[in-house]
């Protein structure tokens, strides 16, 4: 019944894209693609005639909502039948967004083309490609072939936004006729991001920004780590391809917040600091996390509260076992793991040289939260991270110092979540 209910929504959202032709700006890629997303809205000026994709709806049901402009209406067939009605009222809008962002996902194989059968993008932006989803696509090379599928079904008169400095992606620009723009750090990047300087401890940088010839000083206050800017680089991307001017794209840079779960700085209790990044987790990601807690509050006491990573298949133990070993290396001074899949992690972290009293193990989320509630002391720093299903979010909720505030702050908070 439900797939059913599902198909007619496809369907009515389908119709709705044909009867406004809104432009479509699809985002996809292992990591970055909430934030590359929130990034362009942030960018654009005319926020009143361009509408983004809200929470995670990045699949079958969460595009078509998007572009309906409703909620999930969950099991309930009375909010099936509103939305429904709200399709319709859709098709006849006057005022319906002239520009649609879209977070494309792909958990499977055909995933993304049954997404752009739907709304065919004018601009894609393709973002990274990394080990996710093993589990169903076995390997990167079949995550790049999906990921492209957002660039070959581009029109010629359409954009493609590739991080030149990802090879698989960067590969990409052979697959269309489209106009091809790269971003990155790399000197052959079309926009370049150079001279990056972190502002303090904690989060905010200055840099600049190479453009057409230009170079376009650039700054943030709420990114952690460097690797962040590849965001606000891809949204100027997108902001240059609807016709946006460069200084204005620029200018509002500094007005994107990461998203929930995404490298967030939350205040903590007494007096600590809590980086959040509890939205998921793949080895590149929590690797990078690592080392951003450590460059980022070099001076303080860190933890690494460290999740399950999920869907990695065979490769699941050597590459929580690499974090482990990363966790030492770089001079994390404790590690909490959590969950069956991360004990790989804390023997890794052990054989590597990490003393044994300053690895912790917990099976359960709400475990790992009560006990850092007594051992933390002011001033420390935690990173708490993990896959979706580790649900390292319950962690952040007990060691933070408004909890009050959790509903707007995290992720997982609504009543499917409990």
């Amino acid at each position: 019944m439900k797939k059913f209910l599902e198909n007619i929504l496809l369907n009515q959202a389908k119709k709705i894209i044909a009867r406004h032709k809104p432009v479509v700006i699809a985002v996809t890629g292992s990591f970055g693609k909430t934030a590359t997303k929130d990034a362009i809205f942030a960018m654009l000026d005319d926020k009143s005639t361009v509408r983004q994709s809200i929470k995670n709806y990045n699949n079958e049901l969460g595009v078509p909502l998007t572009i309906i402009g409703e909620e999930a209406p969950g099991s309930s067939l009375m909010n099936w039948l509103s939305l429904f009605m709200a399709g319709r009222r859709a098709l006849s809008d006057e005022n319906y967004p002239k520009t649609l962002i879209l977070e494309m996902a792909a958990d499977r194989p055909g995933d993304l083309q049954k997404l752009v059968d739907v709304a065919a993008p004018k601009i894609s932006i393709v973002t990274a490609v990394g080990p996710v989803h093993l589990e169903y696509f076995l390997t990167e090379e079949n995550i790049a072939q999906e990921k492209a599928v957002l660039v070959k079904v581009l029109p010629q008169e359409g954009t493609a936004i590739l991080n030149g400095d990802d090879e698989k992606v960067n590969k990409m620009r052979e697959l269309t006729k489209a106009k091809v723009m790269t971003y990155g750090f790399g000197e052959n990047a079309d926009i370049r991001g150079a001279d990056i300087q972190r502002k303090g401890d904690g989060a905010g940088f200055l840099f600049k920004i190479h453009y057409d010839g230009k170079v376009i000083p650039s700054e943030t206050d709420h990114l952690l780590a460097e690797y962040q800017i590849y965001s606000l680089l891809a949204a100027f991307a997108a902001a240059i391809a609807l016709g946006k001017n460069p200084l204005d794209a620029a200018k509002r840079m500094s007005e994107f917040i990461p998203p929930p779960g995404r490298l967030k700085v939350l205040p903590g209790l007494k007096n600590t600091t809590i980086i959040d990044d509890t939205y998921n987790a793949s080895p590149i990601a929590v690797r990078g996390a690592i080392t951003v807690l450590k460059q980022a509050y070099p001076r303080a006491r860190t933890w690494a509260v460290l999740g399950d990573m999920m869907e990695l298949g065979g490769d699941s133990q050597i590459m929580h076992e690499e974090i482990g070993a990363h966790v030492f290396k770089t001079g994390i001074d404790y590690l909490v793991a959590v969950g069956e899949r991360s004990k790989d992690s804390a023997h890794a972290a052990r054989a590597a040289g990490m003393s044994e009293d300053k690895i912790f193990r917990f099976e359960k989320p709400e475990d790992a939260g009560k006990f850092l509630e007594d051992e933390i002391i002011p001033g420390d720093v935690l990173l708490v991270k993990g896959s979706q299903g580790a649900r390292m979010e319950k962690i952040v909720k007990e060691l933070m110092a408004n909890p009050l505030d959790a509903p707007l702050l995290l992720v997982r908070q609504g009543k499917g979540w409990e």
